[in-house]
């Protein structure tokens, strides 16, 4: 398992949010989903219709669950994080790896079972073109 840093959006009442962001252009795509430690949606603060880009500021906690697809070529390199620890001051989310989808194959399939909704979701961001709003988070559309 690795860990990586995600940079965080600080909010103007100074809590971390990232944004539900992503899509394809004409031949790759990429997806950063957002969602609660069991795999449910989350509420989002803020909403854009920015082509491929931020579609949704979504507030974070520790133990919440990103996933982050790339797809190139009709394939799909996919790992799903689990958020350990949030520094406001740098703005900075520690995420450990948890599963990992490479190769036509997941590296913990129970992992992957247990968020396989947001998952597809990811996958569905991922590959659809020039998309323009949220595909997981609870939103209300303007």
């Amino acid at each position: 398992m690795k860990r990586k840093t995600m940079f965080l959006q600080l909010t103007k009442t100074k809590k971390v949010a990232i944004w539900e962001r992503g899509g394809m252009s004409e031949t790759t795509g990429a997806a950063i989903v957002v969602a609660r430690a069991d795999g449910s949606r989350k509420n989002s603060i803020a909403v854009n219709s920015i082509p491929n880009g931020r579609h949704a500021l979504i507030l974070v906690n520790q133990n919440d669950i990103i996933v982050t697809v790339k797809y190139i070529d009709y394939m799909y390199k996919i790992s799903i994080y689990r958020i350990q620890t949030i520094n406001v001051e740098t703005r900075r989310a520690s995420m450990l790896e948890i599963a990992t989808f490479d190769n036509l194959k997941w590296d913990d399939e129970i992992v992957a079972q247990t968020y396989s909704q947001v998952v597809e979701q990811a996958k569905k961001l991922a590959t659809t073109k020039y998309c323009v709003e949220p595909v997981y988070c609870k939103y209300i559309k303007n």
